[in-house]
């Protein structure tokens, strides 16, 4: 599964996670909807009063199981990747089709960087990373 945030391709095109030099892997989490509610008892009555003050939203967690040929290459994704969150607002695609006109990049954990232990092959002096990005999401 991919996604696209305005800016920023993982996946469903091409993109920052290019064919040519990466082989990455992207696993998206629809995390559902959120709502602010407050309850709270008065003594001597029975039962709750119960008070919904709308939508928190969602969060959209997508984990990336980076494979790259090289520094370059990492730091192009990891450029792209601060210039979505610089952005502010814009929107989120999933490769299931849903898209989401009112999202942000809120959040973007990158993992450790390890220069591939395999010297035979294709992959010789590639880079591996997991890296995280959690999307807000502010409609339903």
């Amino acid at each position: 599964m991919g996604l696209s945030f305005t800016g920023l391709d993982l996946g469903l095109s091409g993109g920052a996670l290019n064919p040519t030099n990466a082989r990455s892997e992207v696993r998206v989490q629809d995390g559902g909807l959120e709502v602010v509610r407050a309850e709270f008892a008065i003594p001597g009555f029975d039962g709750t009063l119960a008070h919904n003050f709308g939508g928190r939203g969602r969060s959209v967690t997508c984990s990336l199981a980076l494979l790259v040929d090289g520094l370059p290459t990492l730091t192009q994704i990891e450029e792209d990747i601060e210039e979505a969150m610089k952005a502010g607002e814009g929107t989120l695609e999933l490769s299931t089709g849903r898209s989401f006109s009112r999202a942000i990049l809120a959040q973007w954990r990158p993992g450790p960087s390890w220069e591939t232990i395999r010297q035979a092959g294709d992959l010789n002096g590639w880079i591996t990373r997991d890296d995280v990005l959690i999307f807000r999401v502010f409609e339903g």
